[in-house]
């Protein structure tokens, strides 16, 4: 298993109100954390995770949680661009070409 999918099983749990701790997650990986947080970086650039700088009880920690985007694959087609125009009124748009003339 890659390690960003092992990060990420392992953040399958949190959630912005109960993010995990970032030194946890590394702890569970198994992996040196050098090794690790260009890994999370990633994740986050990727915007497949969030981060927050926390501190509780005056100890500063960094929470991380899933972000809940799923990663698109596919190309964008014609049929998913069609979507973005309007149809409009025949009769509108030939009175809008018609030509102007004074009464």
């Amino acid at each position: 298993m890659a390690l960003s999918e092992r990060i990420l099983a392992v953040l399958a749990g949190a959630s912005s109100a109960h993010p995990a701790n970032a030194a946890d997650v590394i702890a569970i990986t198994g992996r040196p954390e050098a090794e690790c947080w260009p890994v999370i970086e990633q994740l986050l650039r990727d915007r497949r995770i969030q981060t927050a700088h926390m501190q509780t009880a005056g100890h500063p920690w960094v929470a991380l949680w899933p972000s809940g985007v799923q990663c698109r694959t596919a190309r964008v087609t014609s049929n998913q661009l069609s979507g973005l125009f309007v149809r409009h009124d025949p009769s509108a748009l030939k009175k809008a070409h018609m030509p102007r003339t004074r009464p």
